[in-house]
């Protein structure tokens, strides 16, 4: 169970300059000193200053992911096929993850759904087969 934590500017400003290194929220979140995951993602539904703060930081990312896929194609040039296989994945995880941070945030009183489809218990359970595979 998650403590309510009062909204305080300065973990906010923590929070959002982790963001805008590149790192995703949950592993800022983790960061000693921080608060949890929970707490910020209350932040974001009550504090209005926050969520811009926090939108901010998710448009310096989204600079940073389009710099890195250009760099990353850039440096492929040369590179063996498995080479630039491995250089096309590291891009295509960036386009996905850029296209996460492009969604808007929901306003004020929307409820928040997550953009990728919800998997039941047997796809789930067909997906971790698949993945004990492959180990």
């Amino acid at each position: 169970m998650t403590v309510a934590h009062p909204y305080d500017p300065a973990l906010a400003a923590r929070v959002c300059a982790g963001l805008a290194e590149g790192l995703p929220l949950a592993r800022v979140c983790r960061k000693r000193g921080l608060p949890a995951l929970a707490v910020v993602l209350g932040w974001l539904q009550s504090e209005a200053e926050f969520r811009q703060q926090y939108q901010l930081a998710r448009s310096v990312q989204l600079d940073a992911l389009a710099e890195d896929m250009v760099e990353i194609a850039d440096a492929a040039q040369g590179l063996d096929n498995a080479g630039v296989a491995a250089a096309k994945l590291r891009v295509e995880v960036r386009k996905w993850r850029a296209a996460q941070l492009a969604q808007p945030l929901p306003s004020d009183g929307e409820p928040a759904t997550p953009s990728w489809p919800l998997l039941d218990e047997q796809q789930l359970d067909t997906l971790r087969r698949e993945l004990a595979e492959q180990v």
